[in-house]
């Protein structure tokens, strides 16, 4: 669970305060995943530039040093400008410089400019170069402007220059601002120009701010002028209170009678108090009645204390009692020690009484290293428990993880209790390797003695049938001249290639299957009935359908030009849960293809990751 708490200044910027479990051991259960490594096997972007020095071509390059169609659909992106140097077209083309229909449905915008620079038009057309309805909802924008350059109308037309509602819910928006260019007023009207309520169901939102320009108040209306709850986050208006350096110290919320209310969070009211240089020190949760509440994180009161860096160093949880409470991580305080580059290289995990614990995880306490060069990057992590000796967290008790002179991951050792190494999901020591384009090519694993070894599996085993097989099986294989071989061996593999989700069983115990020729693979683990899309939206951190309250569960389904499918992902109550595949390509004639595969468990990566354009595979853990 990340302990963490955020506030806003006054531009609006978020501050967050306070350390996570997770932050020191991030990188322990990820790969580095470097620009070398992103979407279709993107290498580098080629740039054209004009005399002025705008860039009028922009050219994606792959591993093989060839344009590649990135993930929204294009390999190049041409650029005109007007002569203010205002960017009027753009227009996206395929691998051979032909229009293609990029992911929001368009193959060219055009805008037009005002004398101040303002955009106030902006046109999508289609592959024949006519108007297009875009993946938004329309054709085209308009917008006019405040003398000080503030949007203070924005409307949206269709293909036959009519009003037409975009896809959160209005056709137009209007804004209205105070001396100091805060927004005092947003409405919203259908294609009718009366007020409208948006896809969340407010129509109109009057915020209200203080002489320094800090939000004092703000209230959600419907579509009758008459005050409604926030869909999102369960309130109808909201006050804040700061102090003299502006630092927020009391959040309350209200429901359409005026009443306190509690909202989402669990909470009716939220009181911050600060130290002299402005850290947080203490937070409080309360209920309707003013009195202490457990928030839906299992406590009413934090306390953070720091050093004189402004590291924080311990922080304490408590309950409406005022006393020490366990958070459902399994502990009440951690305290944390720092290097003199300010990397948390110790934290320890307590009780209610001060008494060191074990938490979910399995460990009491956490010790970091970090390399010395510039990049200060995590070096090596080991666990211990109670007794202050090492003990064993996903199969290891320590780790150490290698890097090359740029800062890129290049080799993990595993330990166990006596500091040997120590084999985890079948190896001791792995090494990576790199093409001359950067993309990672090899990962080559080694047993306790530093032998290098070829990976054993059991035989696979039929998630629907239980049928074992008793050919050649391995989970590691290497390619040679577009070939598939063993490794360490001459001869080219004939067998079964096995890949499996780390640590993922079924109801029976059995390790489940990630992919096995011509057996079942994880996509069948999803009901081929359950819901799919191809538009979600995120509210806090979760997806949702359109118009739907509870977070999307179900299959996520991304298509190029309509009928090309280039992603589809699994999510479980708004959150990626399991196999999510990409598909790139479309080189000329050739096909796309699938790309790579990743795994997520509760919206992280986890589990094993696949690339199909070059013969690599490795795992993600998140604890």
């Amino acid at each position: 669970m990340i302990i963490e708490e955020e506030h806003l200044n006054k531009e609006g910027s978020s501050s967050k305060v306070g350390v996570s479990i997770e932050d020191t051991i991030s990188e322990l259960f990820s790969f580095n995943t470097s620009n070398e490594q992103t979407i279709n096997g993107i290498v580098s972007t080629m740039f054209d530039r004009n005399i002025n020095g705008y860039i009028t071509l922009k050219t994606y390059i792959g591993g093989r040093g060839i344009p590649v169609i990135n993930d929204n659909g294009y390999a190049h992106v041409s650029m005109t400008y007007d002569k203010n140097n205002n960017l009027i077209q753009s227009m996206f083309l395929g691998l051979t410089g032909t229009p293609v229909l990029m992911i929001d449905g368009y193959a060219k915008l055009t805008k037009t400019f005002d004398t101040q620079g303002n955009e106030i038009e902006v046109n999508f057309y289609g592959l024949e170069g006519k108007p297009i309805i875009i993946k938004n909802g329309y054709a085209k924008l308009i917008r006019s402007y405040d003398s000080k350059g503030n949007i203070t109308e924005q409307a949206n037309f269709g293909i036959d220059g009519k009003p037409v509602l975009m896809k959160d819910g209005y056709a137009k928006l209007t804004v209205v601002y105070d001396g100091l260019g805060n927004k005092v007023e947003q409405a919203y009207f259908g294609v009718d120009g009366k007020p409208t309520p948006m896809k969340d169901g407010h129509a109109k939102i009057i915020t209200i701010y203080d002489s320094k320009g800090y939000e004092t108040e703000r209230t959600i209306y419907d579509s009758v002028g008459a005050p409604m709850f926030e869909i999102k986050d369960g309130y109808s208006k909201r006050t804040i209170k700061y102090d003299d350096k502006g630092n927020e110290v009391n959040k309350s919320y209200f429901g359409v009678d005026g009443a306190p209310i509690i909202i989402r969070y669990g909470y009716a009211k939220h009181t911050i108090d600060y130290d002299s240089k402005g850290n947080i020190i203490e937070q409080c949760y309360f209920g309707v009645n003013g009195k202490p509440i457990l928030m839906q994180d299992g406590y009413a009161k934090f306390t953070s204390t720091y050093d004189k860096k402004s590291n924080v160093i311990e922080q304490a949880f408590f309950g409406i009692d005022k006393k020490p409470i366990l958070l459902s991580d399994g502990y009440a305080k951690q305290t944390l020690i720092y290097d003199d580059k300010g990397n948390a290289i110790e934290q320890v995990f307590f009780g209610i009484d001060g008494e060191p614990v074990l938490v979910k995880y399995g460990y009491h306490k956490i010790v970091s290293t970090y390399n010395d060069n510039d990049n200060e990057k995590l070096s090596g992590i080991s666990f211990f428990g109670v007794d202050g000796k090492p003990i064993l967290v996903n199969e290891h008790a320590k780790l150490r993880i290698a890097y090359d002179d740029n800062g890129k991951q290049i080799g993990k050792a595993f330990f166990g209790l006596d500091g040997k190494l120590i084999r985890v999901t079948g190896h001791a020591k792995l090494i990576m390797a790199d093409d001359e384009f950067g993309n990672q090519t090899k990962v080559v694993y080694f047993g306790e003695g530093g032998i290098r070894m070829l990976q054993k599996v059991l035989p696979p085993v039929s998630l629907e049938h239980g049928v074992s097989s008793e050919e050649n099986t391995t989970d590691t294989l290497e390619e040679r001249n577009g070939l598939q071989y063993s490794i360490n061996e001459k001869k080219s593999f004939t067998g079964k290639l096995v890949k499996y989700l780390d640590n993922y069983f079924g109801e029976g115990g059995i390790r489940m299957l990630k992919s096995v020729l011509s057996l079942v693979s994880l996509e069948n683990v999803f009901s081929s009935e359950e819901n799919t899309t191809d538009t979600l939206e995120e509210r806090n951190g979760l997806k949702y359908s359109i118009n739907e309250d509870k977070p999307f569960t179900g299959k996520f389904v991304k298509y190029l030009g309509g009928d090309i499918k280039i992603l589809e992902a699994n999510y479980k109550n708004g959150k990626q849960h399991g196999l999510t595949t990409h598909w790139g390509g479309g080189f000329g004639p050739y096909p796309y293809t699938k790309s790579y595969e990743e795994n997520y468990k509760e919206g992280m990566l986890h589990g094993l990751f696949t690339s199909y354009n070059a013969t690599w595979s490795f795992y993600f853990l998140h604890r």
